[in-house]
Formats: structure tokens, sequence, C-alpha cells
């Protein structure tokens, strides 16, 4: 069985710690990603969580630093479910910056053959195990840690050979497992001791733990509704939803972690791995964090708002009995004068997960600089215990709220939103426009421009107000226009979208009128429509920031690509590996580039081959790429490489008698499963009368021409050289008539 799809190399640099990441850097879409440096670095920055024990050590890179490094996703982004950490990926973490366009994306490197706990668990070869590795000290008997697993193998190669594998693998005391060091893995189904992968987590199985990212040609393969939403941000066709894992460990013993990912079958379609910042948790006994209701940034005001202190209880074990949690208090506003009095410690009662301690700034006649209050935890444990810090900031309070309106539009008839600007205001806050409303934002609709007046009053109570005139425009227009031509691999060919009104702009489109696409956000005049797939392209909708808009015109993607047609010689029986495959490429430009697996050959002509499966990428000199996987299977192939008497045509008589019919004796192979064939005539006694020469061709050998036999019965005895080099030995009798 034939498959045929196309792959994808994209490049895209881009994340803002240059101490930790390379400095080249290529903003691209609303997911970022940079290849790693320092691998100690990055791991005890970006993964390791805040707070926890600092005693992480022998951190080492497990195949190529390609595969490895740091993500984050821009406010608003639909991409993995996790805003930032760290991804392991068997090809090149550039390569996962979405929006999903191609159904194959790959990288290509080095090839990796293995991995000692990958072998344990996969089904097939290992190539590309990426990793990372590190020894460390727990400070409770818990270690967790959140993550989410992403493939471009969903959903056509789901329960196939190429099901690739990851591992978190864990060993220490306590620990009793197959894999190295008596390891065990952690990278299961929750509540399962199923093993999480392709396989197991899918559109078909275990779909509650499952997300699908796939363009309709894939949806097609797979017998699965078409698209209609926007794709997620990243270019994995399919990934779980954020899970976490967790291990029972023994306090401040040393266990050691190997988080890797390997390609299985062959080194192309990456998957990868996503680590939450933070999100690796040694454990800590006690927690805390500082909190002021409807405030983002932890800011209280003298006399107004009043913050809270929360001392969490992590250890588990011992929660009936009360927690006495000793601090500090650091920070440069005044314990007594800034801030009532607090003591230096608090009790976290039995059963109770949680202690509150209040805090209440005290109003001054002073203008001050913001201050603050840092509480330091000290619970005395094993020294690797680290302290944990919050800090709360106190105000002046503010009396200066501010309202104001950008200048406003809308389209008669059209619903429209009106929300203000504010400056200084300390929630909650109270709205009260002059149409009786009392929400943050105003829906209204028009037919005349027409003024708005509201007044907000903030929770210190200061009050202020802001008039606006809502003018009127007429309804924007979008234009799509063009022709271009596209082939998969290509990233750079638009339609042009002229837009008039006022950005940005929004608009949808549909391609051959069943795939639809979203976009917003959109800043630029004409816009470049990005183009991913051939067909029409038509816009379904269109809006500027004040009004739904009119769409019209179209677009046309020719077919700028070409196809695969590979022409199979099967092996001569199922143990055999004398078959051969030739592609023939029908269209695009020479030269092609053509890679067989993790082949050496790069030639369309592939030899010696047997039963398995064989991929091949070819890349036109545009760049235009196509891949073909091609399956050798047994029953499509002879099961034994034995000659049997069906396989060979062996006259019994012929009649030398020169009338140039049936004068000469020979025999006839009728299949290719032979090295060489030979044959002797005997007589009644064994003796040799005739021997003929080896052949390898269907058509005989030059035979026996009976001379000066007499009439009577002979023996032929028949020799085959098998193509592994065995001789087999066949006998026929035959009558000489004349």
């Amino acid at each position: 069985m034939y498959r045929i799809f196309s792959f994808a190399i994209l490049l895209f640099i881009g994340y803002p710690f240059n101490s930790i990441y390379g400095q080249d850097t290529l903003p691209q879409s609303g997911l970022m990603v940079e290849r790693v440096v320092e691998v100690g670095q990055l791991v005890r920055d970006v993964f390791i969580k805040e707070g926890s024990c600092s005693q992480v050590s022998n951190i080492k890179l497990i195949g190529r630093s390609a595969g490895v490094g740091a993500f984050r996703t821009a406010p608003g982004t639909i991409a993995v479910g996790i805003d930032s950490g760290l991804v392991i990926s068997t090809g090149e973490v550039e390569d996962i910056v979405g929006p999903n366009q191609i159904n194959n994306t790959t990288g290509i490197g080095a090839v990796n053959l293995g991995d000692p706990d990958l072998n344990l668990i996969a089904e097939n070869q290992i190539f590309d195990a990426t990793g990372i590795e590190f020894d460390f000290l727990p400070t409770s008997t818990q270690v967790t840690f959140s993550y989410v697993f992403a493939s471009e193998e969903y959903c056509e190669f789901v329960d196939d050979d190429f099901n690739d594998v990851f591992g978190f693998f864990i060993s220490g005391p306590g620990i009793n497992g197959p894999f190295e060091d008596q390891g065990i893995n952690l990278a299961r189904i929750p509540n399962s001791d199923e093993r999480l992968s392709i396989s197991s987590v899918n559109h078909k199985k275990n779909s509650q733990f499952f997300i699908p990212n796939l363009l309709n040609t894939d949806l097609q393969s797979c017998g699965l509704p078409l698209n209609s939403v926007v794709l997620r941000d990243v270019e994995f066709d399919g990934l779980t939803v954020k899970l976490q894992t967790s291990i029972e460990v023994v306090p401040c013993e040393t266990y050691h972690i190997r988080i890797i990912i390997g390609d299985v079958g062959d080194n192309i379609l990456d998957s990868g791995v996503f680590l939450e910042a933070n999100s690796f948790d040694l454990g800590s006994l006690v927690e805390v964090n500082a909190e002021v209701i409807n405030s983002e940034d932890n800011l209280l005001y003298e006399d107004c708002l009043e913050g809270n202190f929360v001392f969490e209880r992590i250890n588990q074990a011992n929660r009936m009995s009360p927690l006495l949690v000793n601090y500090q208090i650091n920070g440069t506003a005044r314990n007594g004068e800034d801030f009532l009095s607090i003591d230096q410690q608090i009790i976290i009662q039995g059963g109770e997960d949680f202690a509150r301690l209040p805090i209440k700034a005290i109003q001054d006649s002073f203008e001050e600089e913001i201050e603050t209050i840092e509480i330091v935890t000290e619970v005395p444990s094993c020294d690797c215990i680290e302290r944990d810090t919050a800090v709360l900031r106190i105000a002046d309070q503010k009396s200066n709220l501010e309202v104001s309106f950008d200048e406003e539009l809308a389209c008669i008839d059209q619903v429209f939103n009106l929300e203000p600007q504010l400056l200084n205001a300390i929630p909650p806050l109270v709205y009260q426009w002059n149409t009786g409303d009392t929400s943050s934002a105003l829906q209204a609709t028009l037919r005349a421009p027409t003024s708005f007046s509201l007044t907000v009053s903030d929770a210190c109570g200061a009050e202020a107000s802001a008039e606006v005139m809502v003018g009127i425009q007429d309804p924007p227009i979008a234009t799509l226009d063009g022709t271009t031509d596209w082939c998969s691999g290509q990233t750079d060919q638009f339609l042009s979208v002229a837009m008039e009104g006022n950005g940005p702009w929004s608009l949808s489109y549909a391609i051959n009128n069943t795939q639809t696409i979203a976009l917003a956000d959109i800043q630029n005049n004409p816009f470049a429509l990005p183009v991913n797939a051939v067909g029409d392209y038509e816009l379904i909708a269109f809006s500027d920031k004040n009004c739904r808009g009119e769409v019209q015109g179209t677009g046309l993607v020719n077919n700028a690509g070409f196809e695969l047609n590979p022409m199979v010689i099967f092996p001569s029986c199922q143990t055999a590996s004398d078959g051969s495959i030739r592609l023939e490429m029908l269209g695009g430009v020479a030269p092609y580039l053509v890679q067989w697996d993790s082949s050496l050959v790069r030639e369309p002509l592939i030899e010696n081959v047997g039963l398995g499966n064989y991929r091949a990428l070819v890349v036109d000199s545009r760049g235009c790429m196509e891949s073909s996987i091609i399956k050798i299977e047994s029953n499509q192939v002879r099961e034994s490489c034995n000659f049997s008497r069906r396989d060979i045509y062996t006259p019994n008589a012929f009649s030398p008698n020169g009338d140039n019919v049936n004068d000469v004796y020979t025999v006839y192979p009728r299949k290719y499963t032979f090295e060489a064939i030979s044959f002797q005539m005997l007589d009644r006694w064994g003796n040799v009368l005739y021997e003929s020469p080896e052949f390898n061709t269907l058509d005989g050998a030059i035979g026996w021409n009976g001379a000066d036999a007499p009439i009577g019965v002979y023996l032929c005895k028949i020799l085959v050289r098998l193509t592994d080099g065995r001789i087999q030995v066949m006998y026929q009798d035959v009558k000489l008539v004349r």
C-alpha cells in the first residue's frame, strides 16, 4: 500500500532571554521558540519551580542541541495549552512554530540510533533520540511536573509502525523498575498503567486527552469531519491536553530523571514534549503567597485596599498536626508604622491547608514611593530546603482617577461597543452611563452621530467622568484578487486583499468552499493572505475596528507541485532482499533531491529491498516537496525462497528425429526465484550422458539433442542454486521417442 504526503521545514527563532538562549531572533507567530545554548541554565531557570530546592546537578543534554529549547506564547494565543517552558523535539525546535500549514513537517538531521530506555518501549528502531537528564534532591514526599505531548504522526499513523515514543524515566531510592538503574516510566495515561503514546491517546482512543490540530487532508484520510475552526498556533498535527505526572519519593535523597523522546521506524515526522515552566516541583513544606483582591500586581493602598499573606501546607503527610511557621519581615515598609503590626510566626491549624495573615496599610500624610513588605519563611528540615518568599506593595491612596475615550465611529444599525480608557483606577469599579447602563462597556446601535457620557467610581472613593461623540462611517469593503502558483513546501506565496475602513481588521476566508480560516488583528493594508493549499479562495466575512463590512472578489491558486509514481520490483520471496523501488517524478522542475529514510542513497532508485516500509522525500529545484511511503508486505511476495515443482516446467518426453519439433530436451523456470539452474541427463545405470551449463533466464538452456541415444526412459537431474546460495535438487523421468 502506498501513501503520499508532503513535508515542510519551517524556520523560526524568537525568545527574549538572551542570557540563556541564542541571539538571533525572528518574530513570527504567537508561539515563539529558541534553541538551547546552555542546557544547565535552561533547566534551572525555566523548568525547575521557583522556590524549589536548588540542588539540581549533573544536567546533561541527550542527543542534538537543535532538538531542545525554550518556548513561550503571546497573550491570547491558542497553541499548546502551556504559556511557556522547555520543549524537546525529535526534529528542530524552530519547526514547531505554527499555525499548522503542512500536515507532515519534519526536520532531518543527524541520526541518533537508539536509547537504552526508549529501546525497551519502542516497537521498532529508534532514531533522533533527544532529551535532558539530571540529578535532583526532593524536599518533600512527592515530585510533580506538567507537560503536553504532540506529534506530526497524528492522525494518519495511529496504530502504525511509526509510533514515536517518549518517556520520563526516574530512578532512585524506593524505585524498582525495568529501565536503566531500575527506573520507571512516568509518561502514563492518567489513572492508568498504560504508556502514553500516539497509539494510546488519539482521536479513537482516550480521546478526552487528545486535541486534534489537523488540516483537511489528514481529516479526510482518517475519516474525520472537516475543520471549520482556526487551527492552533503550533505546527504539530495533534497534541494532548496539559497533563501532570507525579512520583512518591524520599525527601533529601538523590534521584535521577531522563526526559527523552525519539522517532520510531525512521527519522522523519517530528514529535515533541512541552514541559511547563516552573512546573518541576521538588517540594517544600510551606509556600507563602501574597494576595490583594481585585489587584493583579499585589498592590494595596493606604487606608483603602487590604491584602493577605497566605501560608499553604505543601507536605500533606502530617496534615492533621498543627504546623508552626516562623518568618522574617523584610522590605522597605516598617512594621507597625506603614502597616498594622504583625508577629513573626503563624500556625496552620491541624486539618487545615491554609493560614492567612491580614495586612492593612496605615494612611499617613507623607508622599512616598511604593513600599514593599517581604515575608521569608523559615521552616527547619533537611539542609536542601529553600526559603519561600512573597511580596506585598503599598502605595499612597490615589484620588486622581481619569476616564477618557478614543475617537469612536460606528455604522448605521450595527451594534458597537463603547469602552472607556481608565487611569489610576483602583478596583472594584462602578460604572454609570447616561443611558442608565452600568456595564464596563456599552453596547448600542445608531442612526446618527450621538453623544455618550460615563461616570466611574473606584474602591477608594475617587470619581471621574468623560463624554464622547460617536460618529457615523460607511461599512468597509474587502477585495480579494490575484492568481498565484503554489506547491507543498512553499511558505512564501500570497494573495492580495485590499481593505477599506479603520484598522485593525479581521476577516475569514474559505478554500474550495470547505476549509474556513479566520484571521484577526490585521495591521497591514493591503494584506498578504498566506497560501497553503491549491484551489479557489473566497472571503466569507470582514470587519474593521468599528463595523462589519462587505467582501468581494476571488483568488485562484494553481498547483505548481509534482507527483511521485513508485515503481516496485518485489523481492523474490519473503526472506530475500533482491527487490527494488524506482521513483518516477510526474511534473516539477529537475534536478530533484531524493532521500530514502536514513539511507545514504540520493537517487530515485533504491535496490536490495526486502519486506518493509520505505519512505522517500523528494525536493525539486524550486523547493517543492513530496514524499511517498511504499509498503512491501508479506501478502505481496512469495512465502518461500525454495524452488518447488510448480516453479519449473520439466517436459516428460522429447523426439529428436530432425523434424525441428521437440528435437532438444531442456527445462524452463517459470519465475525469477533462483540464482542459476543446470541439469544432467543420466541413463538407467547412472551414467552422465549430458550436462548443461548454468543459466539464469526463463527461456531455458541449450539442451540435450539425444544424439546416438536409443529409445527409452532417462533420468533428468536438475540442480537449482537459490538466491541464498543453497543448492536444491529435483528429478524428472524423460522418455525419448523417435
